[in-house]
């Protein structure tokens, strides 16, 4: 039994993806964190339209249910994971 090292960086095509995607998440994070000190924000826990906040929630229940699609393994044997991207 060998104990080798596995590294994320072996399941993604090139380093330079797997760097433009750490960037596309902390440019999403970079927004959401300006967007929740930008100062006309309110209290996050203070919904003032429970039916909009659940209307919009089942609205993305409904299309994250509907373009949900599932693609086979290039190969039926491997049990790796697949990523996404």
């Amino acid at each position: 039994m060998s104990s080798k090292a596995v590294s994320a960086l072996n399941f993604w095509p090139s380093r330079n993806e797997f760097l433009l995607s750490q960037l596309k998440v902390a440019g999403v994070l970079a927004i959401a964190c300006f967007g929740d000190k930008f100062e006309p924000s309110y209290e996050r826990n203070k919904n003032h339209n429970m039916t909009l906040f659940w209307g919009f929630h089942a609205l993305l229940l409904v299309v994250s249910i509907g373009t949900w699609t599932h693609k086979a393994p290039r190969d039926p044997n491997s049990s790796r994971i697949t990523f996404l991207s």
